[in-house]
Order: structure tokens, then C-alpha cells, then sequence
């Protein structure tokens, strides 16, 4: 058993196991690649093994000599305790007032409060940065070395170790990943794929300082990575349930369904568009909303009948919430919709103006009401009022900022 073959087909199995799921099987893809699951515990897993080589390292040369692998060693385990906004994914206190208002998912950790689920330039800039350098020390770096190339020389006599080149193509599957060209969560994959390589990449060098057979260290790579396999299924199947998490993982993955519907529908794969609206529906089949996305995707599938279905449905649960509470924005704003797409445009009209009246009633009376202010912005956003809008969006989350919705709903606008 030799460490190239199994490293690569250890490689190649990762890409036909996650190639498989994003082409045939939607949910399993998003079980790989969504937070709180399988594939980010797996990085957790990778992470924490990496501190513990890497202190095994550091103990047999001493810290002077082996300065990288500290400095991996205390890399690795920020990493991966903000993978977990340090305990906070497994006890699930509360954030404190600055995280819920600064940090871009409301979340007790530092690396969310320059990047996550919303676009921005230092985002964008960071991606790029975080890309580069993953290509060029993982790639590039040992190429060089490998031809003797001054630059690469002299950094390693400063002691930069440089991976084997069994392990480029894993840095460069996640150097492409973090630029996530198809918007398929592959940010996620460049650090498992990160987390992995520099894992293989210790558990190499500590055989080597040991003199251990390649045969040996070939076996203690397959060791790790099936140990690191059992952790993340380990500790996801704890997330889902334990008391402490199980809701939050529960609404995250409710959440991912959505999400990876609307994906797929962008590159047109209406089946599994379709598949994921459907299994989003069935966790509240009243909800309106999700009645009409799936109307809208059996639209672009080629369905008339099964749209047509779908948006009748819509509408009596509109009907029946407006008979029960005439004076709700939100009922309002629903029916615009389902008018909308049926094509009833008079009343998709007035059913919006009147949304409107209501809100400008309800600020009124209630000028400090978080909750009217975010209706009103929905109101706005309809009627084609961007700026207005976001000024409500932003009144909405300085009032309370503790609300995820309304925190989401404030950076999206202003995206």
C-alpha cells in the first residue's frame, strides 16, 4: 500500500461521492455541504486532528524548529472552534447583542463578521485572497520546490513545509471551490478539502519523522480519515438530537431546502427543483409562499396543470385568512401575489394598495413596533419602493436586533 494511490483514491472518491449527490441525489448534497451536518463536522473532525499531529509534531522537533506546524496547530484550532462559534452549534446559548448586530449570521464567532450568507465587497475580495493563497502555497508551492526553483527552496530552509504533490489536487479543488462559481455552497467543500489535505499532510510528516514504512503511514491516513468520518456522523446525528440543537438543525435544514430549490431552478434542473419545493412544502403545506414557488417551478417545467392546481390552492388559503382577518398587510400582500400569478392584475392592484393603507395605519399607531416597520418594507419592496424599503428594513433591526428575520431580511436588501 502506497501513499500516492490511496491519497488520490481517497481524492477521487470524495469527487464521485459529492458529484453523485449534486447530480442524482439534492438532499444528500445538502447534507454534505450545510451547516450544523455531515460535511461541516467532517471539517471540525479534519481540524481537531490536525491540532493533535501537529502538537505530536511540534513535541518530537520542538517548537523553534518546527515554528509551521505551531503555527498550523493554533490555525487549526481557531478553525475549527469557529466552525462551532466556540460551543455555541452544540449548547446553543444566545449571542450577545454585538454578534446578533454585526456578525452577518447572528452568530458567536469572528470570520462571519467579514463573510456569510450575504454578498459583499470585502467578501468578494477576501474569496479571492483566501483562493490565491490556498493555490499557491498547496499548489504552486510544491511544484516549485519539486523543480528546485530558488523561491521554493529558500522557503522551505525558513521551514514553510511544503505538502507532497500527492496532495495538490486536493488544494486545488478547494482553491477553485471557495470561488464558487455555480453558488452551490462550494465554499464548504474548499474547507473540507482544505481541512483534509493539511490532515494527510501532518499524519505524513509525523510518520516521517518517525521513519515509519509508507506502507504504515498509507494505512494510518486511511485510519484518519474513516475516524474523522465516524466523528462528523457521530456528532451530526448528537446536533439532530439533542435538545440543546435539534430545533435549530432542524429549521437550518428546512431552510437548505428551500435554498437548494431556488438553486437548481437558476441552472434549470426543474426536477429536482420541483422534488425540493415539494419536501419544503410538506413542512407547512398551508404556507402560501411555498404553494406559489412550486407553482412557479412546475410553471418553468412545463406543468400548466399542476401550476394551475397550485395557485387555485393558493388562493382559497388566501380567501379564507382574509375573510377570518381583513386588517393583516401580510394577508394582503399574499393575494397581490397569487393575482399576480394568475394573471388578475386589477386585483393584484388593489389588494396592494390596501396593504399599503393598513401598514401606514399600524406605524402610526404603533411607531415603535419592529414588527410594523418589517411589514411595511415588505409592502414597500412590492410596490417597487427600494430605498423606502430599506430604510424600514433597517428601522425594523435596530429595534430588534436580536431577530434573524429581521436581521436577514436588513442585509439582503442592502446586498
Amino acid at each position: 500500500m502506497k501513499t500516492t494511490p490511496v491519497l488520490l483514491g481517497i481524492f477521487a472518491l470524495l469527487l464521485v461521492v459529492i458529484s453523485g449527490c449534486l447530480l442524482f441525489y439534492p438532499m444528500g448534497y445538502l447534507y454534505a455541504t450545510y451547516e450544523n451536518l455531515y460535511g461541516e463536522w467532517l471539517q471540525f473532525s479534519a481540524f481537531t486532528g490536525i491540532v493533535i499531529v501537529s502538537v505530536l509534531i511540534v513535541k518530537h522537533q520542538g517548537s523553534i524548529r518546527a515554528w509551521f506546524w505551531v503555527l498550523l496547530g493554533l490555525a487549526a484550532f481557531y478553525t475549527a472552534m469557529e466552525e462551532i462559534s466556540w460551543g455555541q452549534q452544540v449548547l446553543g446559548w444566545k449571542s450577545p447583542e454585538f454578534f446578533q448586530r454585526e456578525n452577518l449570521q447572528g452568530e458567536t464567532n469572528l470570520h462571519n463578521m467579514l463573510t456569510g450568507p450575504y454578498s459583499t465587497l470585502l467578501k468578494d475580495v477576501l474569496t479571492w485572497v483566501l483562493a490565491a493563497g490556498i493555490f499557491v502555497y498547496g499548489v504552486i508551492y510544491p511544484v516549485l520546490l519539486h523543480y528546485r526553483v530558488g523561491i521554493a527552496r529558500f522557503g522551505q530552509r525558513l521551514g514553510v513545509a511544503a505538502p507532497p504533490l500527492c496532495l495538490t489536487p486536493m488544494f486545488a479543488m478547494a482553491a477553485v471551490s471557495e470561488l464558487g462559481f455555480f453558488n452551490f455552497n462550494e465554499a464548504e467543500l474548499a474547507e473540507l478539502f482544505v481541512a483534509l489535505a493539511l490532515l494527510f499532510f501532518a499524519v505524513l510528516t509525523y510518520g516521517k519523522l518517525h521513519s515509519r514504512s509508507e506502507e504504515r503511514v498509507a494505512r494510518n491516513c486511511v485510519v484518519v480519515f474513516v475516524v474523522a468520518i465516524a466523528s462528523s456522523i457521530m456528532l451530526t446525528q448528537i446536533s439532530i438530537h439533542s435538545s440543546t440543537s435539534s430545533k435549530r438543525v432542524a429549521n437550518r435544514i428546512e431552510a437548505g431546502v428551500k435554498k437548494f430549490a431556488g438553486r437548481y431552478a437558476r441552472v434549470g434542473a426543474w426536477n429536482h427543483s420541483i422534488n425540493l419545493y415539494e419536501r419544503h412544502l410538506a413542512y407547512a403545506p398551508d404556507s402560501r409562499s411555498r404553494i406559489r414557488r412550486l407553482a412557479n417551478a412546475y410553471a418553468s417545467a412545463g406543468r400548466p396543470d399542476d401550476q394551475q392546481s397550485a395557485l387555485n390552492t393558493a388562493l382559497q388559503l388566501d380567501l379564507a385568512l382574509l375573510e377570518k382577518d381583513p386588517w393583516r398587510a401580510s394577508v394582503h400582500r399574499s393575494l397581490y401575489r397569487t393575482y399576480t400569478a394568475l394573471g388578475a392584475v386589477d386585483n393584484a392592484a388593489g389588494h396592494l394598495e390596501e396593504a399599503l393603507t393598513i401598514n401606514q395605519r399600524r406605524l402610526r399607531d404603533h411607531p415603535k413596533s419592529a414588527a410594523a416597520a418589517y411589514s411595511m418594507a415588505r409592502t414597500l419592496d412590492l410596490l417597487g419602493r427600494r430605498i423606502d424599503a430599506i430604510k424600514q428594513y433597517k428601522r425594523a433591526f435596530d429595534l430588534k436586533p436580536d431577530s434573524s428575520t429581521y436581521r436577514r431580511a436588513y442585509r439582503e436588501a442592502t446586498e
